[in-house]
Order: structure tokens, then sequence, then C-alpha cells
């Protein structure tokens, strides 16, 4: 058995060892987020109605705000909450995803 506390390395590479593990976890987590920004995507694509389609996409894969999605789309904030809750409620989530 190995004591580590002991040890004859320099203070800052048990530093330097922890920020190599927390690369890869955020590398690991990047890779997922992507796979779920495509599921997201595909499930978005599925849509008939392609103003539902350019409006989700704009909220949860550009990161829009309503009121500039209101105004890209030209349409009123009533229009995009109304339009926002008929797209959602028609998105069919992945067997994968509906537990989360």
């Amino acid at each position: 058995v190995v004591d580590k506390s002991h040890s004859n390395e320099a203070p800052f590479v048990k530093w330097i060892n922890k920020m190599v593990d927390l690369e890869k976890q955020i590398n690991e987590k990047e890779k997922e987020l992507e796979l779920l920004k495509q599921d997201v995507l595909l499930s978005i694509e599925e849509l008939e109605n392609e103003d539902h389609k350019t409006l989700l996409t704009l909220r949860y894969l550009k990161k829009m705000t309503y009121s500039d999605i209101a105004d890209k789309l030209f349409i009123s904030i009533s229009t995009f909450k109304r339009w926002h809750e008929e797209a959602l409620s028609s998105i069919v989530v992945p067997q994968k995803y509906r537990s989360l």
C-alpha cells in the first residue's frame, strides 16, 4: 500500500491531475449534449407545421428569447406563446428520454 499523503510530487501536481480529470468529464458531457441536441432536432423536424419547427429551433437550439423570435417571425408575443404551446404539445419525446 502506497501512502499518497506524503508524496514527493509538488503540491500543484494534484491540481493538474484534477484539472485533467475534469476536462475528461467535460468532454464526455459535451458529447452527451451533442447527441441530445441531435435528438431534439430530429423530434422538431418530425413536426408538420413549419412555423412550429422554426419557433422551437430558434428557442431551444439557437436559445433566442421569446421577443426576439416573435420579431424575427413577425408575430405578436401572444401568437408566439400560442404557437409555442401547440408545438410543444405536438412533440413526440423519444422513449429513452421519457423518464427524465
